[in-house]
């Protein structure tokens, strides 16, 4: 018991410290998603997605919090991280997939 109230106290002062949220909030919000990847549906570990910005790690605490987005999986966090926050060009090939799915989609329909 002592050592899952240690764990706990670590995981809440490692959310405040990296993205301004509590784990109260942490919680709150896994509830909300239904203890699912906000991207894939899956229930799976969660980790907080927030947008990567220049010197996000020298933010106040309250600043840091504005960037935090949603919960996913680790697999769809990092395809984020890598294909949308890193570049323009990975912007530009997201929405060419969706526009390429969305016509594939409705020539399908015919």
């Amino acid at each position: 018991m002592v050592e899952l109230l240690t764990n706990l106290k670590a995981k809440d002062k490692r959310l405040k410290s990296t993205y301004g949220i509590s784990l109260e909030e942490y919680q709150a919000q896994a509830k909300r998603q239904n203890y699912k990847c906000y991207i894939c549906q899956k229930i799976k570990p969660l980790v907080v997605d927030h947008i990567h910005v220049k010197d996000y790690k020298k933010l106040p605490l309250e600043e840091k919090r504005k960037y935090v987005r949603l919960l996913l999986c680790t697999y769809c966090n990092k395809w984020i991280v890598g294909l949308i926050d890193r570049s323009l060009e990975g912007r530009k090939l997201l929405e060419k997939l969706c526009e390429y799915f969305s016509s594939y989609m409705m020539k399908s329909d015919l």
